[in-house]
């Protein structure tokens, strides 16, 4: 059963992630990270542009990633039929995607099933996340040691 990450406040405030939006609460979004962790990748989709991007009604521009092809595949319909499911190494996630889309104000919508349920979350709250559960994950601990996203 994933563990609920949580911050203390004066924590979360120095690291810039206050208001921490409610979904990072959800067994939903804990099952993502864990099981990213554990797998140590994300999928994204693709379509002949490249990586697909979504804008939420209220503007927002965001990435949609799931821990698993299918659950990729499975959003991927109606206007989105074309997209396929890609693999995004968790490293390069960590170290390149998510400092990227933070920089360009780009939220993560985690596991969305629907465009209609799906919740953003800021790209350095799910990094934060990550970090935190690849250092307690198996996967983790029979690689080299160091954690994904952090230097040294």
């Amino acid at each position: 059963m994933p563990q609920t990450l949580k911050l203390a406040p004066a924590l979360a405030q120095i690291l810039g992630l206050q208001p921490t939006p409610a979904v990072v609460d959800t067994a939903h979004y804990q099952g993502f990270v864990q099981e990213a962790a554990q797998t140590l990748q994300v999928w994204g989709l693709l379509d002949a542009g490249g990586w697909i991007s979504l804008t939420l009604d209220d503007g927002t521009s965001c990435l949609p990633v799931w821990s698993q092809p299918h659950d990729a595949r499975a959003f991927a319909r109606g206007a989105r039929a074309s997209c396929k499911p890609g693999p995004i190494d968790l490293s390069d996630f960590l170290d390149h995607w998510l400092p990227a889309m933070d920089s360009l104000g780009v939220q993560v919508l985690v596991q969305p099933e629907d465009l209609q349920q799906a919740a953003a979350v800021p790209a350095r709250v799910l990094a934060w996340h990550l970090q935190v559960r690849c250092v307690q994950c198996p996967a983790f601990e029979a690689g080299d040691g160091a954690i994904p996203g952090v230097s040294p």
